[in-house]
């Protein structure tokens, strides 16, 4: 919370609308919103989401919710946009979009509720339930999973991992309303070993497709190095590449190499995608049932299905 600076703050450091001026076009200070500045620099979309979160707290007792709540718990909302904050207050009508503020009016219970760094936000369990319900397939697979997920490598202090008990539960306590239905469809679905939204949307599309499913980080010993593969099948693991951050990463491209050679070595075809790719379903799957077809994975490849 200390990255906001509001005018009450900078007035008693002795700020004027002059020398707050002055900085905003120097480009020292940034406005956040109306009142509430920061000196942070700009940053990723989702980054700059959180400072919006974090100068709208200060100013109202807020519960944050859905994708903003994903945010600050660092769950994997995609695809929806960051410009609009979302709060949820606890009633049955009155809610609406005011000035970048999308307020849900929806049923809300006290242990949905819990506090992130000074932020009041819905519970892991119940953001996963409220950004599910209003998005798509892949949307829906990709917070669950996000929800669920248990770090092969857990951090210090991280987040517990939602348990499918819970997301159960806040599916019985919200009942039936628009998106129910495929939110409960989809923790059957879900996994606590898909890493990246990246996965989890290429997974919703094996589903929708009715094609074989994979299994996810497992563990290779290969040239006496230890590997972990997003996806794997008999003879065959695909991997996602969210960011193409070691694209232009001499020593990680040397890595890459070598761990393509050593799967291929042992008979192991590898399979690359990136997120380009997963906009466009049909080169999507073009570029998984081609190999998969190679690999023995699938006998023929079925008309794409859309």
């Amino acid at each position: 919370m200390g990255r906001i600076l509001t005018r009450a703050v900078l007035d008693a450091d002795g700020y004027t609308q002059r020398t707050i001026d002055a900085e905003l076009t120097k480009g020292t200070l940034r406005r956040v919103t109306h009142a509430a500045y920061t000196r942070q620099p700009a940053g990723k979309p989702w980054d700059e989401h959180l400072l919006l979160i974090e100068a709208i707290a200060l100013r109202g007792n807020w519960v944050f919710s859905h994708q903003s709540a994903a945010a600050v718990h660092g769950m994997a909302a995609y695809g929806f946009g960051y410009k609009t904050v979302h709060v949820t207050v606890d009633a049955t009508g009155g809610g609406g979009i005011r000035g970048g503020l999308h307020i849900h009016a929806r049923p809300l219970r006290a242990e949905d509720v819990v506090e992130v760094r000074g932020i009041r936000v819905t519970s892991p369990a119940r953001t996963a339930a409220d950004v599910a319900m209003n998005g798509d397939h892949g949307q829906a697979l990709a917070i669950i999973d996000s929800a669920r997920l248990r770090p092969r490598f857990p951090k210090a202090g991280a987040r517990k991992p939602v348990t499918v008990d819970q997301l159960e539960e806040v599916a019985e306590y919200l009942g039936r309303r628009p998106g129910a239905p495929m939110y409960r469809r989809v923790i059957g679905e879900s996994s606590e070993h898909s890493e990246s939204a990246g996965e989890s949307r290429t997974r919703a599309m094996l589903i929708d497709w009715k094609l074989p499913m994979p299994e996810l980080q497992k563990h290779y010993l290969l040239s006496g190095s230890t590997y972990y593969a997003d996806f794997s099948y008999p003879g065959m693991i695909g991997e996602f590449d969210g960011t193409a951050k070691y694209r232009n990463d001499p020593g990680r491209a040397e890595y890459e190499a070598r761990r393509g050679g050593d799967f291929r070595r042992d008979g192991i075809a590898v399979v690359n995608w990136y997120w380009e790719d997963l906009a466009d379903r049909e080169r999507i799957y073009d570029i998984l049932t081609k190999q998969m077809l190679h690999c023995g994975v699938i006998p023929r490849i079925p008309l794409f299905p859309g």
